[in-house]
């Protein structure tokens, strides 16, 4: 099987920030933020879910 590694443009940004809310959020003891950073959470855990699937489903 053959895989092609390339960057994957904002691949990097996203966990990054989602990590980067949780942590303030935990800090400043804020649940509203800690919410956002959880539904941010689930959107990069799609997007990256779509992202596998599309590779999977490339021709090879």
């Amino acid at each position: 099987m053959y895989f092609s590694f390339f960057p994957i443009p904002l691949s990097n940004p996203l966990p990054a920030i989602v990590i980067l809310l949780l942590s303030i959020a935990a800090l400043k003891k804020d649940g509203l933020l800690m919410w956002i950073g959880y539904c941010l959470t689930l959107i990069t855990t799609i997007f990256f879910a779509f992202i596998g699937y599309a590779l999977w489903q490339t021709p090879q």
